[in-house]
């Protein structure tokens, strides 16, 4: 008897241009870069392969194009395990795509082109929602329409929701249901609030949020100073764990992820935290998107170690 947990994961899939620089150009200037390769991405992809490699059974609905880009990422995610029954293939558009610069010191700065992500159809979903679920995740890269589909058919079938706010938009949070979990990063809580996101303003910025949209815990994700979380009127922050930075690609998605399974397994929001903290940094270790998002053994060993210092 399989008695994993079962996470949909609804949102964008593509295929990413990464090139590594010492620095990138200023406007006008080329540079030299380093080298370059082609990696599975795309936020939602990356979050469905976490959680899958985390423990998950896991579900992901989302449209790719009919080029050879798209059968590339279907079937990386069947050699991961999930379930593709709910990736549809658009006849018209081409599969999205990222052109991802990372820098020697790890920081990176990411062009989208979203393709056939964003023209995922509602019939889509409700097909998805004919299994049961644990948690669902769901993020920004995709149509308003369709997150906030999401989030109505997860409360429709009374399921928590996970909505991770990136990229960084003021997006109409005003238009979803209600959310388990609301997690920006510092950009995009900006985006969302006006407000800069600074340790101080970690409660303004909490408050604003929560005046925006229904959700019970908010979740700052603020990379190497951890992350703070706002629940029942109270704050909390959670530290990072401090690791050498290759590329943070990808680091919020496995934070996100690791977040959803262990709150979907029971955990309180403190001790999921923690957890995705330590996933987060994993993932920084390595290059790439889907390729670095650690395994669940992975976690646990790192955490053992940090424990054991």
């Amino acid at each position: 008897m399989d008695n994993r947990i079962n996470i949909l994961t609804v949102g964008s899939i593509n295929m990413d241009l990464v090139t590594r620089t010492s620095r990138v150009p200023k406007a006008g200037e080329s540079v030299i870069a380093d080298s370059y390769c082609y990696i599975p991405g795309g936020k939602g992809a990356n979050q469905c392969v976490a959680s899958a490699r985390l423990g998950a059974s896991a579900v992901f609905a989302g449209r790719v194009g009919s080029d050879a880009s798209g059968g590339l990422l279907k079937d990386n995610l069947v050699k991961e395990g999930i379930c593709v029954d709910f990736l549809e293939t658009d006849g018209i558009y081409a599969t999205g795509m990222a052109n991802i610069l990372v820098e020697d010191n790890g920081q990176n700065r990411i062009l989208v082109i979203p393709g056939a992500n964003m023209h995922i159809a509602e019939h889509d979903l409700e097909r998805a929602f004919d299994r049961p679920y644990n948690a669902v995740i769901v993020q920004f890269e995709i149509p308003a329409d369709i997150v906030a589909e999401t989030v109505r058919l997860a409360n429709l079938h009374d399921i928590p929701v996970i909505v991770d706010a990136g990229p960084a938009m003021d997006f109409p949070l005003e238009r979803l249901g209600h959310i388990a979990v609301l997690s920006p990063n510092e950009t995009e809580a900006e985006a969302l609030t006006g407000l800069a996101a600074d340790e101080g303003n970690c409660e303004a910025i909490s408050l604003a949020l929560k005046k925006r949209c229904r959700a019970d815990i908010i979740v700052l994700k603020r990379g190497a100073d951890g992350a703070y979380a706002y629940q029942n009127g109270t704050g909390k922050f959670y530290p990072a764990y401090s690791v050498k930075a290759l590329d943070t690609t990808a680091a919020g998605d496995a934070f996100t992820a690791a977040l959803a399974v262990e709150y979907a397994s029971g955990r309180d929001i403190g001790e999921a935290i923690m957890f995705a903290n330590a996933a987060g940094a994993l993932a920084v270790t390595k290059l790439g998107a889907q390729v670095s998002m650690p395994r669940r053994g992975e976690v646990e060993a790192f955490l053992l170690i940090r424990e054991d210092k």
